[in-house]
């Protein structure tokens, strides 16, 4: 598995592996709240979100380049550059339990450190 920018074609793939609008509600905070979401609207939804300069979106793909994980890094505070947050983190359904979650956020920890230079990492989460 390796990280790589998010592509706009990626956004059909990651879509589709949001299955119900609860689903929705727990992988995007509710900050996109239409269900169902196509790929258009998540590209729309991260071109707004990249242009604020507010994310950095990220697709993880296997050896044959196949998307098999997803998740943005922000700045909770735009003033303080070394604190990154995970958020919008997702797995394909077919790779649950073996993983591949773990290895997507270890992967995306170590490109904070060394590309985004962070010194402090935190991840968006909230109860079910």
């Amino acid at each position: 598995m390796k990280l790589r920018s998010f592509e706009s074609s990626d956004s059909t793939i990651i879509c589709s592996w949001i299955k119900d609008k609860y689903s929705l509600y727990q992988w995007s905070a509710d900050r996109i709240g239409k269900f169902p979401l196509s790929g258009n609207e998540l590209n729309e939804f991260y071109s707004l979100m990249k242009s604020k300069g507010e994310i950095l979106p990220l697709t993880a793909v296997d050896d044959e380049n196949k998307v098999i994980g997803h998740l943005f890094i922000r700045y909770p505070d735009n003033t303080n550059k070394k604190i990154v947050r995970f958020g919008f983190v997702i797995v394909s359904p077919l790779l649950r339990g073996h993983g591949y979650g773990k290895k997507l956020l270890q992967l995306a920890t170590t490109y904070s450190k060394e590309v985004l230079n962070a010194s402090e990492i935190t991840l968006g989460v909230f109860l079910n």
